[in-house]
């Protein structure tokens, strides 16, 4: 037993002063703070929040969110620098601008798009990065379409459903559909019953409201067909298909990609009309 303490030691023995302590730099919480900030502008976009418009104590956000109040504070003070929201001491927070274009039904798409022209490099209205998280979609959802119909159980068919029937409403309401679609998506990837999947799915889920939101405010008329499109895939998924689901999503996905490129399309024909300051001068 003596030699093997012995050997051991040697094998070991490493002084301390010579070792490489890099990988045990400090932890920041920088991403969690991030996530938190993501999920702030996520819900100031699905509930169409305006300028002017209370956001929730900040108590009861951190409470919803299941993170530390000091945490949440850092996310506000980063939104706060952005331009997103002002606090108001005693009042509350509240929403300062919100980086997309705006749903404005009285104005015309070319309008939309360019009322928000201050934005649009930010990663929260660019076109690049829509296509990016539209590709990496077609991807990782067609795949989870396919093991959600092997996989759904029933409880996950009624989830489902319910989702659906969330997305007619804000249709007859003439709401945007993007927070009911992406319950949709949530609870597909749900049933396809793969942790890691999902988890990736979840990762995505910001800038999927965003570019919703940035069709769905350039392209009305998308809004109305967005029921029909996501029972395809629901009908795909309850048949226990899976190559059928599979395609069906990604032709849903491939006509987001459609809509992209008539959405930026807009976006530069406004661009281009717009007058030129210098020789307004």
């Amino acid at each position: 037993m003596r030699y093997e303490d012995a050997d051991s030691e040697k094998r070991t023995k490493q002084p301390l002063d010579n070792r490489d302590i890099q990988a045990l730099r400090p932890v920041k919480p920088v991403r969690l703070v991030q996530s938190v900030v993501d999920r702030l502008m996520a819900y100031i976009l699905a509930n169409n929040l305006q300028p002017g418009d209370l956001l929730p104590p900040q108590r009861d956000l951190a409470d919803s969110l299941e993170v530390s109040r000091p945490i949440l504070r850092q996310a506000v003070v980063q939104l706060e620098n952005d331009g997103v929201v002002f606090v108001r001491q005693g009042s509350g927070m509240y929403v300062s601008r919100v980086p997309v274009a705006r749903s404005d039904a009285a104005q015309t798409p070319e309008h939309r798009l360019t009322s928000s022209s201050d934005h649009a490099d930010t990663a929260f209205y660019s076109h690049e990065s829509a296509f990016a998280v539209l590709e990496a979609r077609m991807v990782i959802e067609s795949e989870i379409a396919a093991l959600a119909a092997r996989r759904a159980t029933p409880a996950d068919i009624e989830e489902m459903e319910q989702s659906l029937a969330n997305i007619q409403t804000a249709i007859r309401e003439k709401k945007a559909t993007v927070s009911a679609t992406s319950r949709f998506h949530r609870s597909l990837a749900k049933a396809a019953h793969s942790s890691v999947l999902a988890r990736i799915l979840e990762e995505l889920a910001q800038p999927m409201m965003i570019g919703g939101l940035r069709i769905e405010s350039a392209l009305p008329e998308v809004m109305g067909s967005e029921e029909a499109n996501h029972r395809t895939i629901f009908a795909a998924i309850q048949s226990g298909d899976e190559e059928m689901a599979r395609t069906a999503m990604r032709e849903h996905l491939e006509k987001a990609h459609q809509w992209e490129q008539r959405v930026e399309q807009l976006r530069r024909e406004a661009m281009k009309n717009e007058p030129d300051p210098a020789l307004a001068n």
